[in-house]
């Protein structure tokens, strides 16, 4: 295929200057010899140069160089969140805004995000927003400009407090699992990558995208918004890699974009706004990479309806923007604007051209991932076990008062033997006198740093009352909180997921001030868990007792797990503990007597009554027994490990926490 190119542009230069002949024969016969060889390079259709089929075999020459996408497990992936930016907008056609919600939907259901800013008019319809607005996976920024700009979404990311991974991307694309590689990039220096975009056309499997907007508007002068049959539709040339719908980038762009003044002020979704871009990060010294074009990351394009907007494809202003276009200064998509029978962007040297005898793209279009790959460290640093996991206590302040989470966290650190080091992070339901007395763990060789977070919850909300002690008249009396006669732990388990969701942690080890090891390697089997392969968001624990009361729960379908055990701190999650707490709500609405339940077991129940088929998303492992009941007060700990050999914690009331585990 590469040869076949090559072979086309010269003949393209050949025939372009053809040679000159002395003998009248030689004269005569040059324009039959062109027919025939233009027939068998170019095929029956062409009297000039096929310009489709110019332009499609340089793209397929280049798609025949594509190395396999390497493997990055083994790789650190950035702590840091990935968060989407895309506008939503309302056409007024069904077809279309059917297409732009359905994409949006997409990409919140994606696991591999973790936020989507919205950007939408002011003036947008009330009950389009508000599915959006209850949504904790969204945020929603009204704006009050007619098209926004680049320049006004890179104000909008710089003035975030957060450090994130940022994917500007059209509103009618969405991603598969290979937009988590946008974490495995180098970032260490400024970078601007891009993704051109990938269809299905009409079924056919996705490639590339076809270039419908040069076809309409320079070649085949069909009015634009002209739905175009699948018969024309797989001859259309290819997009080219200057073509993007979809770029990331992080605050160190955002801040050399500042430094520079660089205008990017620019409309965007109107013609060429993508090439006026990056030839102003090009001029800026600004490193490029499209790491999309090769199908590395996918970013799709779901626009079957093929319904658009003329006046977003302004053409001649467009090209007043591009100095130094080549040859012709008109804008680049016009045939008369070529060389070897494609057109080509400003000058003869430019980001996505190697040289102009060829014309073979440049490393701007990444065929080998592994060039713009970061050069992170194996997962057995020190850092890495810091990033991939902390131990998180969920406690209160009457438990530091009483001395029980102190004797708790000593019984941890005073049994551990590990090379590792985890952030140790005390969540507490309201602030007490002596909480900064907890910072002193980090002294401890295994602990990287202490936090300490309050959420002072009010004291209305910090109950928690066993309606089954009580008379249904007295519980009838109560104000109880939206979240129960419970609402103290829900409040404060619910609040600290959502606390979590901000932090960079992979996973957390939630404990809870009664529970005890039971083996001195339990930190390092954690973070072994962690970096086994697995579907589940929750690794907890079955009761595993004695009493039959706990075995099977009133207000659940099946056993549930227990609220100590591994979180997965990523979207799934916060979507599973967002539907936990509407069911709490839902629930304490419809029982006027008993309203009380936990969060633990209104975990379990939405996934057995609710989500069946994500049963996987929970799992009970022996490493963790739970055996929290009053009634399993004290169990021998040789019995524990007899009947759960992997046992790593306990969850269990008990009379002293301060020694317990035998190290012989």
């Amino acid at each position: 295929m590469h040869s076949d190119w090559k072979a086309k542009q010269l003949w393209y230069r050949v025939r372009k200057d053809p040679p000159e002949f002395t003998d009248d024969w030689a004269v005569k016969a040059w324009p039959r010899l062109v027919n025939i060889i233009d027939r068998g390079i170019y095929g029956e259709c062409s009297n000039d140069i096929d310009y489709n089929s110019n332009v499609n075999l340089r793209v397929t020459d280049q798609l025949s160089k594509t190395l396999p996408t390497p493997d990055v497990s083994k790789l650190i992936k950035d702590p840091r969140k990935l968060v989407l930016l895309t506008q939503l907008y309302i056409t007024g056609d069904k077809s279309r805004d059917s297409e732009l919600l359905n994409t949006i939907k997409s990409n919140i259901d994606n696991l591999l995000i973790d936020k989507i800013i919205l950007f939408v008019h002011k003036d947008i319809d009330d009950s389009i927003l508000k599915k959006y607005e209850e949504n904790k996976e969204v945020e929603v920024y009204e704006h009050d400009k007619a098209m926004l700009t680049y320049d006004d979404i890179f104000k909008y990311c710089l003035n975030q407090k957060t450090d994130y991974i940022y994917l500007l991307t059209n509103t009618d694309c969405s991603f598969d699992k290979s937009v988590s590689l946008l974490k495995n990039l180098d970032y260490k220096n400024p970078v601007f990558y891009t993704m051109t975009r990938y269809e299905n056309y009409y079924g056919k499997g996705y490639d590339v995208g076809k270039d419908i907007q040069v076809y309409a508007n320079y070649v085949s002068k069909n009015i634009p918004l002209r739905r175009i049959p699948h018969s024309e539709y797989g001859s259309l040339p290819y997009i080219e890699p200057w073509s993007f719908d979809a770029c990331a980038f992080d605050s160190k762009l955002l801040k050399e974009l500042k430094k520079q003044s660089i205008d990017c002020d620019i409309e965007i979704g109107t013609e060429l706004c993508e090439i006026i871009l990056q030839y102003r990060l090009h001029e800026s010294g600004i490193g490029m990479k499209n790491v999309g074009f090769h199908g590395h990351i996918k970013c799709y394009h779901n626009h079957a309806s093929q319904v658009r907007n003329p006046s977003n494809w302004p053409g001649k202003e467009a090209a007043k923007l591009l100095p130094g276009i080549y040859p012709t200064g008109e804008t680049p998509r016009k045939i008369t604007n070529s060389i070897q029978g494609c057109y080509r962007l400003r000058s003869k040297h430019n980001w996505l051209d190697k040289d102009t005898l060829w014309h073979e793209y440049s490393d701007f279009v990444v065929h080998d991932l592994t060039t713009v790959l970061s050069k992170a460290t194996s997962k057995s640093s020190e850092t890495d076990s810091v990033n991939n996991m902390c131990v998180l206590y969920l406690c209160t302040a009457k438990e530091l008062q009483q001395g029980m989470l102190q004797a708790s966290v000593e019984n941890f650190l005073r049994n551990v033997e590990s090379d590792k080091k985890v952030d140790l992070i005390f969540c507490m339901d309201q602030k007490h006198k002596n909480h900064t007395d907890l910072y002193k763990y980090k002294s401890h060789e295994n602990i990287n740093k202490v936090i300490v977070k309050c959420f002072n919850i009010p004291d209305n909300k910090n109950i928690y009352t066993r309606p089954w002690l009580h008379p249904p008249e007295e519980i009838e009396q109560l104000e109880v909180p939206e979240l129960g006669l419970s609402s103290g732990p829900n409040e404060l388990f619910y609040q600290t997921c959502e606390y979590m969701s901000s932090k960079h942690y992979k996973y957390y080890l939630m404990l809870e001030a009664d529970c005890i090891p039971v083996s001195v390697d339990w930190l390092d089997h954690y973070l072994t868990k962690c970096d086994e392969s697995n579907d589940w968001v929750l690794l907890s624990s079955i009761y595993k007792g004695e009493d039959e009361n706990n075995n099977n729960q009133w207000h659940s379908d099946s056993p549930y797990l227990n609220g100590v055990g591994l979180y997965k701190n990523n979207k799934r999650l916060r979507q599973l503990m967002n539907n936990s707490r509407k069911l709490v709500l839902q629930f304490v609405q419809e029982n006027r007597f008993q309203r009380f339940i936990n969060y633990d077991t209104a975990t379990g129940h939405h996934i057995m009554c609710y989500e069946p088929w994500n049963k996987q998303l929970v799992y009970d492992s022996d490493c963790i027994v739970n055996m929290s009941p009053s009634r399993d007060k004290d169990v021998d700990i040789a019995t524990v490990l007899k009947q759960f050999p992997d046992a790593r914690l306990l969850h269990n009331k008990r009379s002293d926490y301060s020694n317990h585990l035998k190290n012989e």
